[in-house]
């Protein structure tokens, strides 16, 4: 271990053109300190020093006088048992302030000896901008907010771009993307077995590879807007999605965006073009017992495209009017009957007044 570490901070320094060069310990935690940016990267924490199972790492340290501003995590073992770190850390606190996060931090750490329990953050935009390569959540899978578990999901309205790994394996049941989000990165939501349905706003124009594969609860998915990419597997293994619907124009979708839906029962696409599909979009989807549902006038198109043709139905969208379903506006019906959404996808938590909403991967009007 500490020859990996002396590696490590050769090749730090090389960059970093620092005098600094050792690992400095300060209340529990190995830091690197960068005396050109005045920044400091956690290189270990040392098992022992917590007595209740937290580790929380400051926004900042003082090391010669000195203010550091702490920005990256390199690594979590140390000492003469780096292993006995996860039999020890149950809470890891990560400030604002961090902004990497390697992979050797948390990848490859099985639960038979990690006891990491939660995460605590307290700021949730600075969160999803972080670069990460490795997350605490495949470990702990419970996000905390100023010490508030987050169980639904709301991204800050100042988000743009979600960042790999964000919400990898995290027990969130919705979440709701801001008007503002433009790019939901690969495996983004990844294992998030609780969610039940997703409402993609029109503002995306990319979902990346794997962002939500494996969503093994997922059952609805709407995609509003146009799409220049749905990464590869994107929707990959999401066992119980049954509802598809895409409003606007996407990418071409080759690889195995869609495929191991088991439940898969209605696709409603608006494109009047078919989108650019093959055998491995929908592969091991039972989309010959399915109902695809396009516009009248692209339902021969359908029917002659890659892909598209193997569904078992494909019939017009005029069937069901603009995907719209009109309900009563009393007593709270559409509250009762599931989430709802506005336009923008944002999830409602009082029942609606008048006007469209999305609400089980289709349009819903309220009375």
């Amino acid at each position: 271990m500490k020859k990996s570490l002396f590696i490590l901070l050769v090749t730090l320094c090389v960059g970093m053109q620092s005098s600094a060069d050792e690992i400095n310990l300060i209340d529990g935690i190995g830091y690197f300190c960068d005396e050109g940016k005045k920044e400091a990267y956690v290189m270990h924490l040392l098992p022992g020093y917590s007595e209740d199972g937290r580790w929380d790492i400051p926004e900042s340290i003082i090391f010669e006088n000195e203010t550091y501003k702490v920005t990256r995590i390199y690594g979590i073992m140390g000492g003469d048992q780096p292993d006995k770190i996860w039999k020890e850390m149950k809470i890891l606190g990560i400030p604002p302030t961090i902004n990497y996060i390697t992979g050797s931090a948390f990848e490859d750490v099985t639960s038979e000896f990690a006891v990491l329990e939660e995460v605590h953050i307290t700021d949730l935009a600075a969160w999803c901008r972080i670069n990460f390569r490795s997350n605490p959540l495949g470990i702990a899978h419970r996000l905390f907010l100023n010490e508030k578990e987050i169980v639904d999901l709301v991204i800050p309205e100042d988000v743009t771009s979600i960042s790999k790994f964000a919400f990898v394996n995290a027990s969130i049941k919705s979440v709701t993307f801001p008007a503002e989000v433009k790019s939901i990165g690969e495996v983004a939501f990844q294992h998030c077995d609780n969610l039940a349905s997703v409402v993609i706003p029109e503002t995306v124009k990319s979902i990346g590879s794997y962002a939500f594969n494996s969503c093994w609860g997922l059952k609805s998915v709407t995609i509003l807007g146009d799409l220049t990419e749905i990464g590869e597997g994107a929707f990959e293994y999401c066992y119980d999605l049954a509802s598809i619907t895409i409003k606007g124009r996407v990418g071409e979708i080759l690889n195995s965006q869609f495929s191991n839906l088991s439940q898969i029962k209605d696709v409603y696409c608006y494109a009047e073009v078919p989108p650019a599909a093959n055998s491995s979009t929908f592969e091991s989807s039972p989309v010959e017992k399915a109902t695809l549902h396009v516009p009248r006038i692209a339902v021969d198109s359908y029917r002659k495209s890659p892909c598209w043709e193997t569904f078992g139905q494909i019939v017009n969208l005029e069937t069901n009017p603009n995907g719209i379903e009109e309900v009563s506006s009393t007593p709270s019906p559409s509250l009762s009957r599931g989430t709802i959404y506005d336009l923008q996808g944002r999830r409602l938590m009082k029942a609606p007044e008048k006007g469209m909403y999305i609400q089980d991967g289709k349009k819903v009007l309220v009375k």
